[in-house]
């Protein structure tokens, strides 16, 4: 896999119940790439919830934004994050 030349920062969300991902720059990201890659739990023009590897449920957010919602292991976001982005931006 490429080096992604995206650069994301990872944090809490705004209600720190999950963490985010977000890229330093603007950015729009081709959700058709993605649903051709994850399987979908919830589908729409704007966002995706995906599961990835074991059950991690993410939504993600068609300007960049990638919110783990059951994931706390920041190495395992970082890596899921820079796949999504590397397929997708």
């Amino acid at each position: 896999m490429k080096q992604s030349t995206i650069t994301f920062t990872i944090d809490f969300c705004k209600t720190k119940a999950a963490y985010t991902a977000k890229p330093t720059k603007q950015i729009k990201l081709h959700l058709q790439k993605i649903r051709s890659k994850y399987p979908l739990l919830i589908d729409t023009p704007m966002l995706l919830l995906i599961k990835v590897e074991d059950e991690t449920e993410i939504l993600v957010k068609e300007f960049g934004e990638i919110v783990f919602k059951t994931l706390k292991d920041k190495k395992k976001m970082e890596k899921i994050a820079e796949e999504i982005y590397n397929i997708a931006a």
